[in-house]
């Protein structure tokens, strides 16, 4: 019965479900239901590592499965669910993926930019072709695409050279060159770009996905909106995580023992010096015996230093944040 509902729920809410499981039912889950709601499940899990163990002891167990979930999954969510996993694993699986370029060419990259984002499959036409050999051409490539955003035209070395709008397409003679009726386009990122400035581009621009190109122009992949939204929420969490003076590696679904591992340490320098403030204290103990108005100021001026500290800290994160100013002026 839970397997009939399963296969009938979101993958976003399966994902809720997954997460709330202990470790033997959510494997049995993933490997009962097909493989493509179990990877759009696990991609939709909310804390990432459980995610990543699941694979694991799928590698271990049931290799063949876990290469289906992968390869039923896009390039980039693929090599985002393998991404963290060791080496020896990520080849147990990946040995039971027919079609593994795109995605070993995605794990070559650092996840947290541009080119661990993008996903090699995009849409394309030749800035030669007539206005109906590109509606042609379009069909097919769409029998293979999930979806498409944006269509880049390039040339025979698939050299990125515009976008093509596709009212302009549809409207347009069917014997019009692609090359006159295409949009140039200078927001393009390298595959080396970190995640925020690829999400910041985008936010600033409004476009549905950017182009990732090589040094030479090379059209490599695209990165679209849905993986942007993930990077806004990933990296808000962390500049909050910052403000709080709390690690910004801590995992939110981490239990306490390591949320206890990673702030103690700092808690422990912040005793250190508090007791260095109360040794002040002590040392002019007889000054403040004879004037007690001096004792009324310690907790004001404690107070006002916190509470202003705070309001600074808040407004430089977000200006950070924001990139209205260099993160390398902000820790000076």
């Amino acid at each position: 019965g839970f397997l009939a509902l399963a296969e009938k729920a979101e993958p976003a809410d399966l994902g809720d479900v997954l997460g709330s499981l202990d470790d033997d039912q959510r494997l049995a889950v993933v490997k009962a239901l097909p493989a493509k709601l179990s990877g759009a499940a696990l991609m939709e899990m909310p804390d990432e590592s459980q995610a990543e163990e699941t694979m694991e002891h799928l590698a271990a167990e049931a290799p063949e499965a876990a290469g289906e979930i992968v390869e039923e999954l896009p390039d980039d969510e693929a090599a985002d669910l393998v991404g963290g996993l060791d080496p020896e694993d990520q080849e147990r699986i990946l040995a039971e993926v027919e079609d593994r370029e795109d995605i070993d060419e995605l794990l070559r990259y650092d996840p947290e930019t541009a080119g661990g984002l993008m996903t090699a499959q995009v849409v394309t036409v030749r800035a030669t072709d007539t206005t109906s050999d590109a509606i042609e051409s379009l069909r097919r490539q769409a029998e293979e695409t999930e979806d498409f955003p944006q269509v880049y035209v390039v040339d025979d070395a698939d050299h990125l050279l515009g976008v093509l709008p596709i009212k302009r397409l549809v409207t347009s003679p069917s014997t019009r060159v692609i090359h006159d009726i295409m949009e140039d386009t200078e927001i393009r990122v390298t595959p080396e770009m970190d995640q925020e400035e690829v999400a910041r581009i985008m936010s600033r621009y409004n476009v549905p996905a950017v182009p990732v190109v090589d040094g030479g122009g090379k059209l490599l992949g695209q990165v679209t909106f849905d993986d942007v939204i993930d990077v806004v929420e990933a990296e808000q969490t962390e500049d909050l995580l910052k403000f709080g003076g709390t690690s910004a590696d801590e995992e939110l679904a981490a239990p306490w023992t390591d949320a206890v591992r990673s702030r103690l340490p700092w808690l422990l320098l912040n005793l250190c010096t508090a007791f260095i403030a109360g040794g002040v204290v002590y040392l002019f103990q007889g000054e403040l015996a004879r004037i007690i108005t001096l004792t009324i100021w310690m907790p004001i001026i404690a107070g006002m230093g916190g509470n202003g500290g705070t309001q600074a800290l808040a407004v430089t994160v977000r200006r950070v944040a924001l990139g209205l100013i260099p993160v390398g002026k902000a820790m000076g």
